[in-house]
């Protein structure tokens, strides 16, 4: 699934650059050409070539993605005439070191092809082409991309010869056959050939007009390996994709969003106007019905702090303190939930102290009412038990006492 999407049209944009460069003896041949896929037809916006890389950089493509090709000279290709090995290089090169070369496989019409460059000289293009900002996301050495089956005038040639500077590429029933040097190297086959309907292009842009149907699922060879640097370039660029389709997905989720918002707003609005054209007729009865509502409830506020509504009644937690109570301790008195001892202002209510115990009483000793607060500790919905007071009353040998019993 992901896959087919970042191999769509929609996904990879629908302009693309080929480009074609040639080495020469005394420097480097920049050619290029420009594609769109506009409605599955397949236009060239504009080509050209340069001598000077700055020539071509100057053309501001570096926005779109860029397919490149090399060839001429210090590039080696070979036929196998078996399958790939380890090392190819042994097959056509035995003395030459593998490190020093960045070696190309390629399937082509089920036969193997094999070319070499020089790594040092694979870099420093790679390297310049990085410095004028154009980052290629894919390599190809040679014209391997080149599918003269695929080219209507060409469609009933049984044999079709290719000069592109250097190499000479004979292709028969459009099959590659052979690679060879062309006499004269300063020339390349300049006819203007008939692609499809409407579409006509100098020959020597072939080679960067097939680079660039990549882009859009064309293909004619299977390449196995790119460069690290190439592979970095076409991951960068996938990034840089997802990073633009995801924000103009989101921007237009966003104004979706916006939009249905919008309308439930509108939606919403007009029901509330017309809620409180209702509510104004009757807004007599809408204060009597809030002011009722309100004093509900405060009044369960108050019997849920209180515990009167809760399973442990006031009048449980009340007889297990009086049970517990010794034979030398009497009890005066016992609160629950005791008032706050203020004085009340005129439109004031008064504040009681839920989840506490105030008792109150007479004891003989300070023993028993000691071992009477530990008795009461030990309860498990007791949080606390304290003696906030004891006085000892002279004339009557006993000690008056008051113990507050936080519930939990």
């Amino acid at each position: 699934m992901l896959s087919k999407l970042y191999n769509s049209t929609f996904f990879k944009g629908k302009e693309v650059v080929g480009l074609h460069i040639q080495l020469l003896p005394d420097g480097m041949k920049y050619l290029y050409c420009q594609l769109k896929n506009e409605r599955n037809a397949i236009e060239v916006t504009r080509s050209g070539n340069f001598e000077l890389l700055k020539e071509f950089s100057d053309l501001e493509l570096s926005k779109l993605p860029l397919y490149l090709s090399i060839d001429g000279s210090g590039i080696m290709h070979f036929r196998l005439k078996e399958e790939f090995k380890e090392n190819p290089l042994d097959q056509v090169l035995p003395n030459a070191k593998v490190e020093d070369y960045y070696i190309q496989r390629v399937i082509l019409q089920g036969e193997p092809w094999v070319s070499f460059l020089r790594r040092d000289l694979l870099h420093k293009i790679i390297s310049d082409l990085g410095a004028a900002t154009l980052t290629p996301i894919q390599l190809m050495l040679g014209a391997f991309e080149l599918n003269p089956s695929a080219i209507s005038e060409l469609e009933s040639f049984s044999q079709f010869d290719y000069s592109l500077f250097q190499n000479k590429w004979k292709f028969v029933n459009g099959k590659l056959i052979s690679i060879e040097k062309n006499d004269n190297h300063l020339e390349s086959d300049t006819r203007v050939i008939n692609i499809a309907d409407d579409l006509e292009l100098e020959s020597m842009y072939l080679v960067p007009f097939f680079n660039g149907l990549i882009h859009f699922g064309v293909r004619g060879a299977e390449i196995s390996n790119q460069p690290d640097a190439i592979n970095k370039n076409k991951i960068d660029f996938t990034q840089k994709r997802l990073f633009v389709l995801g924000g103009w997905a989101a921007l237009i989720f966003c104004l979706i969003l916006l939009l249905v918002n919008f309308l439930l707003f509108d939606y919403y609005n007009a029901k509330l106007n017309q809620v409180q054209s209702e509510l104004s007729e009757k807004s007599v009865n809408t204060v009597k019905v809030n002011e009722l509502e309100k004093e509900v409830a405060e009044k369960r506020v108050f019997f849920e702090k209180s515990g009167l509504i809760t399973p442990e009644l006031v009048a449980f937690k009340a007889d297990r303190v009086a049970a517990t109570v010794p034979k030398n301790i009497l009890l005066n008195q016992i609160e629950i939930n005791p008032r706050l001892k203020k004085k009340l202002k005129a439109d004031e209510s008064p504040s009681f102290l839920f989840g506490e115990i105030i008792v109150s009483g007479e004891s003989k000793n300070t023993i028993d009412l000691n071992n009477w607060v530990q008795q009461l500790n030990a309860f498990e919905w007791i949080a606390e038990v304290g003696i906030i007071d004891y006085e000892t009353i002279k004339n009557r040998n006993v000690g008056e006492f008051t113990l507050k019993i936080i519930v939990k």
